[in-house]
Order: structure tokens, then sequence, then C-alpha cells
């Protein structure tokens, strides 16, 4: 799905570094004026006082994906429950296939952000993460691969989503495997995009309603 307009507005802002001049601090307290434009963004997508997080970012990009490979004919299973029953943890996404069938979990770094200030690969470090919470429940049968869908909020994405394409498309008709390829990283760039979009519209939404109302949220 397409972002709107009001989202690509969101979304071009962040691109273009293009920060609001009369926004001076957060709720949280971090003194915008003391940081780059980029930065301010970086700390938009993880303040802790956000209303929409990245949790709703996450169930987007989940959702595009699957509804992706949905149409693209394969069978998938939206956060199996089958690998890990003891403590409920789930991965995001299984596709099951004749040969081993891929399971992956999605997670998006803001590399620009505080949080990530003395990490020299944030990127690998949540791949890192995220196959020592999953891998060993989720190959332990031989029959799944785990496979970490590591994207950063400025757009780029971690080669295991190559892995992980590559995989799908031996069961693709012959000479469709690009067009595959391409929907797939339509799917997860926009919905990545959008859902920074919504981040960054709450947040500015919840810092003018402080100012203006002395309230932390007008949602």
């Amino acid at each position: 799905v397409p972002m709107c307009s009001e989202d690509f507005v969101y979304a071009m802002r962040m691109r273009c570094t293009s920060f609001p001049d009369h926004i001076k601090t957060c709720t949280c307290g971090f003194d915008f004026r003391k940081a780059h434009n980029i930065d301010k963004y970086g700390h938009l997508l993880t303040c802790g006082d956000n209303t929409y997080t990245y949790l709703g970012r996450h169930q987007e990009i989940a959702t595009e994906l699957l509804q992706c490979l949905q149409s693209h004919g394969f069978n998938c299973c939206h956060e199996p429950r089958h690998f890990s029953a003891e403590d409920g943890r789930r991965p995001d996404i299984a596709v099951y296939l004749p040969t081993l069938s891929p399971v992956i979990d999605i997670t998006v770094v803001t590399n620009f952000a505080t949080t990530h200030a003395h990490t020299a690969d944030p990127t690998s470090t949540a791949y890192t993460a995220k196959m020592t919470k999953h891998k060993e429940a989720v190959e332990s049968t031989g029959a799944y691969k785990f496979l970490p869908i590591v994207l950063e909020a400025s757009g780029n994405i971690h080669p295991s989503f190559d892995e992980f394409i590559k995989l799908l498309s031996p069961q693709l008709p012959f000479g469709s495997a690009k067009s595959f390829r391409r929907a797939m990283c339509f799917a997860a760039s926009v919905a990545l995009q959008r859902g920074n979009a919504r981040i960054i519209k709450h947040a500015f939404a919840r810092i003018q309603a402080a100012k203006t109302f002395g309230t932390k949220s007008c949602y």
C-alpha cells in the first residue's frame, strides 16, 4: 500500500533533514537546539514518550511483507507459535516450502540516534541479537532456516534480506525472480518509511499538545 500524501511529507522531511524551527524541546526534556537535524529525527524515532511507537512500524512492515509473499503464491504463517511454546517468543513470518523453509523475524535499528552513538555497526549487533533469540528454537528440527531481517531507519537493509529472497526464488515461475525481489523491496521500504513518518507525525503532535495544552498527548 503506497503512502498517503501526509505520510510522504513527513518521510521527506526526515529524508531531507528539514526540522521545524519552532520545536525546541521534546516532552522528555531532549533539547533539539543542541543536536544536528538528523539526530533530532533519530531522537523522535526512539523517544520513550511516543504514543505511536516502533511496535506499530514493526507490525506495518511484517504485514506488508506477508501480503506480498501471499500475493506471489507462498504459504505463510504470521507469528508461528510452534517454535517456542514454552516462553512465547515467536518469529514474525514462516514460509512453508517443500525444501528448507525460511523463518524471519524483523527488526529496525535507528542507526543515527543517540541509542547507537557508540555502536560501530548497530545492524550487525541487531542481527546477532535476533539469531541468539530465535535460531536454536527454529532450526532444531532441521526443516527450517532462521533469518533475521534487519532494516535501518534510514532505509538500508541487511544482506540477510537477499538471502531470504534467494531461498524463495526457486519456487517462483520462470523469469519472475527479479520482479518478486523488486516487489519485496518495495513493500519493506514503503512500510518502513510510512512507519517512520507516523512516528514523527505523532511525536510532533505530542510536543505541540504539551506546549498548547500542558499534556503529552492529544490522542
